[in-house]
């Protein structure tokens, strides 16, 4: 019972009303946001905390970038971020916060191929390899 947890959905303008869940003597604990199939959802249906944590693993990449070759970036940037995001980008891709995600990722490919920041990344996006 300890991963079960109740989210009650609102509007922010909606006043929430606290309620206690029971069973098998077991009291369900009340959640602000809950996690389902990798995807963070919070009580007013958005998908702030869900992009806070793909903009985190951004952090992965830049923190080896100066160590690093142009393969390991790739690899890395492949499984932390590019495989998250592909996955969950069809539910928050209209989100407020899709323009963070898709700028990051945008530095992300600057700082991989080792470009300037004034270089088009719609290549490397189009390329299958990267």
């Amino acid at each position: 019972m300890n991963k079960t947890n109740i989210v009650q959905f609102s509007s922010k303008h909606y006043q929430d009303k606290t309620f206690l869940i029971n069973y098998q003597n077991n009291s369900i604990k009340e959640s602000t946001n809950t996690n389902f199939l990798g995807l963070e959802l919070g009580k007013h249906i958005n998908w702030k905390n869900h992009i806070n944590k793909i903009l985190s693993k951004c952090v992965v990449v830049r923190s080896v970038y100066s160590n690093s070759n142009m393969s390991v970036l790739k690899v890395i940037y492949f499984a932390y971020f590019l495989a998250t995001m592909e996955y969950d980008v069809i539910f928050w891709g209209n989100s407020i916060g899709s323009k963070q995600v898709f700028l990051q990722q945008r530095r992300i490919c600057i700082i991989i191929t080792f470009s300037s920041s004034r270089t088009s990344c719609k290549p490397y996006f189009r390329d299958k390899n990267y």
